[in-house]
């Protein structure tokens, strides 16, 4: 039977959807846009001077990205996708390998691996794996040779060839990738270098020049964030999985800004904070660590300790979005002008991102939402949080809970009146003045008082147990005597059955 071949890797006769399968990079004649859109774009001063950085070259066969035949791109390791990444149709979780490489480098190693039977996989300069490929926008020449391959790779990397149009799958994947390089340059993850920050803005730069060639990508973009904008059950997790790759949408729309989203994106990443430390094992309790204040104080000083890495990666999305992706009064064009002029390279960005990446370390809620340019009184965020416990823990929306009630009741965000913060300090103030009263009435209600046991039954005498003894005999005697008459009257009625047939 074709289903029970290989069960490992196959479920009905189908491959395993959430593992990876490298393949080598083919080559695709585009019909969106021809020759000439390319060749129209302004000639920056990077096509007219040598490069400058020597690191712009392939780590296996040193071919440079100015050379005729090299076609340059990012080295990538694609991961397994989780359940929820299949049952969503989500692209694969990708990360940096920190190495560029040559198209016809990465086929030739995945052959050659194929052939010797082991993991279609190249080892890295890191000694890690490498089993994924992008394209890289290096100037007009260069992309005049990868623009082919863009469909090949963008498809590789989603897992979903069928899921939608390419202009939908694109956005996706350069989204998501851009989101995994954010969390791992603000959490830590990974070490804050020159080259990881470099990779962050070629990915960023192809996003541009995709949006460009395929101008799809803006419409998709536009609609999923005026959709998040301004119908509150789409901010629902299962209608938008990722906060990250909603934010990195603005880098290719004009009209949106961080400041028309942020009172729509805020209170739903601690809503989904919450559920993220919920399923951790994490409790929030709502007072501060001494257990006695329900002020707006305590509340904020226990959810740093309940959720110390809330809003961090969002607060380095908005940062970059807002110096470098959409500097103020700055169009698409201008930043992609501005990558021209500075051969490819962010002007100042590694100094800035590391910067920004130390501080978010042991930076507080408050101090995250001052680098993000959001005021907030303490008071109205001591609200925001208990919205987001409210609205974002487990036994709200857990599995069978009403979404659609949750999304009609509370999704719009808080109330300026903080009534959830008042009705917390109603409670502890009520709980607190009952302790009160029962202490000034001299304890006589609240001492303690042991439970009351049954008493254990006597034990029996000599005579009782004789009667109990003949009483069973007796009951006894009368089942056997009943038995005995029952199979006597069943044989004859069954002789008498015989003969009269």
């Amino acid at each position: 039977m074709q289903y029970s071949h290989n069960f490992r890797r196959h479920r009905h006769g189908r491959k395993d959807a959430a593992a990876f399968h490298p393949a080598a990079i083919t080559p695709r004649a585009s019909s969106t846009s021809s020759e000439q859109d390319v060749d129209d774009q302004a000639e920056s001063d990077w096509s007219s001077v040598e490069a400058e950085a020597d690191d712009l070259c392939c780590y296996i066969s040193l071919a440079s990205a100015h050379e005729n035949d090299t076609v340059l791109g990012l080295g990538l390791f694609a991961h397994r996708r989780t359940r929820r990444q299949v049952r969503l149709r989500l692209p694969h979780d990708v990360s940096f390998s920190l190495d560029y490489l040559d198209v016809s480098a990465f086929n030739t190693g995945l052959q050659t691996m194929a052939n010797r039977g082991r993991e279609p996989a190249l080892v890295s300069s890191s000694r890690g794996q490498l089993n994924a490929w992008l394209p890289l926008f290096v100037d007009s020449k260069h992309w005049t040779r990868a623009r082919p391959y863009v469909e090949s790779a963008i498809t590789a990397l989603s897992g979903v060839p069928c899921a939608g149009t390419f202009p939908e799958i694109a956005l996706s994947v350069c989204c998501s990738l851009l989101t995994q390089a954010a969390v791992s340059l603000s959490l830590g993850h990974s070490k804050v270098t020159e080259r990881a920050v470099q990779m962050y803005g070629d990915s960023h730069r192809l996003l541009l020049q995709l949006a460009h060639e395929w101008p799809e990508l803006q419409q998709v973009a536009h609609r999923r964030l005026r959709l998040f904008l301004h119908h509150p059950e789409s901010r629902l997790r299962h209608v938008t999985p990722s906060l990250g790759d909603l934010l990195h949408c603005m880098l290719i729309v004009d009209d949106l800004e961080w400041d028309d989203l942020k009172d729509a994106i805020l209170p739903e990443a601690l809503r989904r904070h919450v559920w993220r430390q919920e399923c951790k094992g994490f409790v929030f309790g709502g007072t501060s660590s001494d257990g006695t204040a329900a002020s707006a104080a305590g509340v904020l000083e226990e959810w740093d300790w309940f959720a110390p890495d809330a809003c961090k990666v969002v607060c380095f999305i908005a940062s970059y979005v807002r110096k470098v992706g959409r500097p103020k009064d700055a169009s698409i064009q201008d930043v992609m002008a501005a990558f021209d002029r500075n051969n490819g390279r962010l002007p100042k960005a590694h100094e800035e991102i590391a910067f920004l990446c130390k501080s978010l370390q042991e930076a507080s809620l408050q101090t995250v939402l001052d680098v993000m340019g959001t005021s907030y009184s303490e008071e109205f965020l001591a609200e925001t949080v208990l919205w987001a416990v409210r609205h974002g823990s487990r036994q709200w929306t857990g599995p069978g809970s009403r979404r659609d009630a949750m999304a009609e009741e509370g999704l719009q965000g808080p109330d300026d009146l903080c009534p959830l913060l008042h009705r917390l300090q109603d409670r502890k103030s009520r709980k607190n003045r009952k302790s009160l009263r029962a202490r000034r009435s001299g304890g006589s209600k609240c001492h303690w008082r042991p439970k009351d046991h049954p008493q254990m039954p006597s034990t029996p005498s000599l005579q009782e147990l004789e009667e109990a003894a003949y009483a069973a005999y007796t009951h006894l005697e009368l089942q056997n005597a009943m038995l005995w008459s029952w199979l006597v009257f069943y044989d004859a009625g069954w002789a008498w059955w015989g003969y009269g047939w």
